[in-house]
């Protein structure tokens, strides 16, 4: 009954204002009648399309705005910005790994965080301006001191070098500094000794280098064999060379032979370790032929890289005394762990180079 009342009500307003289109809800059922109907006039008028929602914008998320704002700002000199970074990361408090229940601490921390706006080449960059910045302070003092800092500041600068290498392109610049004449000698010398296992204590950087190394065997042969032959290359990177391309070439040669059957057999008997030493034995192993095809290749290239060698100890390679000392300590090394095919050619320039001495 109400509800009819209240539909007649709203009929007579409706006729008293000149039958105004009034918008009205649809019609609901109401409980216990029959659903109500809306005026005439409001069937001839569709509802009003409801305000579109804003749409929901995703909070901005990513790095704090102090790092934000470190990855925007221009770097006029990469070295003297590591070093900010390295202060900085040096001053926070250290963990005390005495209060820690274990038995084996944590390694070391490494500045993920503060170092990964930088890219590899950002590196290279601070490595040679450490360099010019070592030099420049180290004006008048001996050479051996300046050359000790200098690599002190490489070290330094490349230390994080392999944390931010993200492919092959950036192990390539690697090997260009150690090729290119333009490069300080001391960087040179720094990356060529890192090359192989062994000569330097192992570090990231150290492990970054050989691994790469393994990738490109034959590039850093070639590389290197160019490195310790020319007569017209630094004496210091030279004698580096010819050391990391010796060890170079004879654990290329030791792990073939290593992985014979008859060799292993052989060694084992007598409880010595697998060189290629043992190939200069009366009673030595016979390798199986698909182990001496690699072993022939590789001898070859120490053949060649013997014969090399030798020629600089000749007047006209005019060869600093530095390089001939180190020429004739590696001849002699050669003549005793490795089976030359031809060791007349180390022989015979050993004895007239002491002849002359």
């Amino acid at each position: 009954m109400f509800s009819g009342m209240l539909a007649l009500m709203l009929s007579v307003v409706a006729a008293e204002t000149g039958n105004v289109n009034v918008v009205e809800p649809p019609a609901t059922e109401t409980v216990g009648g029959p659903a109500s109907e809306a005026p005439a006039g409001a069937q001839a008028t569709s509802p009003a399309p409801a305000m579109p929602m804003p749409p929901l914008q995703m909070p901005v998320t990513g790095a704090p705005a102090t790092m934000r704002s470190a990855q925007h700002r221009v770097i006029t000199n990469y070295w003297r910005h590591l070093n900010d970074i390295l202060s900085a990361e040096a001053a926070k408090p250290q963990r005390d790994d005495r209060r820690m229940n274990v038995r084996h601490p944590p390694p070391r921390s490494f500045p993920f965080e503060a170092l990964q706006h930088l890219t590899c080449r950002d590196l290279l960059r601070a490595a040679h301006e450490g360099i010019r910045e070592a030099r420049r302070a180290s004006a008048g003092k001996p050479s051996a001191e300046t050359d000790h800092q200098v690599e002190i500041n490489v070290a330094t600068a490349l230390e994080y070098y392999p944390l931010l290498a993200a492919n092959e392109e950036d192990f390539t610049p690697l090997l260009h500094h150690i090729e290119n004449i333009a490069t300080d000698p001391v960087m040179r010398v720094f990356l060529i000794r890192r090359c192989v296992p062994g000569l330097v204590p192992q570090s990231q950087l150290a492990i970054y280098l050989q691994e790469g190394v393994q990738r490109n065997r034959q590039e850093v042969q070639r590389l290197l064999l160019k490195l310790a032959t020319d007569p017209t290359e630094y004496a210091a990177v030279q004698m580096a060379a010819m050391e990391v391309c010796y060890l170079f070439l004879y654990e290329e040669y030791r792990g073939v032979l290593a992985k014979d059957v008859a060799v292993i057999e052989w060694a084992a008997a007598r409880n010595v370790p697998v060189t290629p030493r043992m190939l200069k034995a009366e009673d030595a192993p016979e390798p199986a032929s698909v182990t001496q095809v690699g072993l022939d290749r590789i001898g070859s290239y120490m053949q060649d890289f013997a014969a090399a060698l030798v020629r600089l100890l000749e007047p006209g390679a005019n060869r600093p005394p530095e390089v001939h000392e180190a020429v004739r300590t590696l001849a002699r090394r050669m003549e005793q762990e490795f089976p030359l095919k031809d060791p007349s050619v180390l022989q015979t320039a050993l004895a007239v180079a002491d002849a002359n001495s």
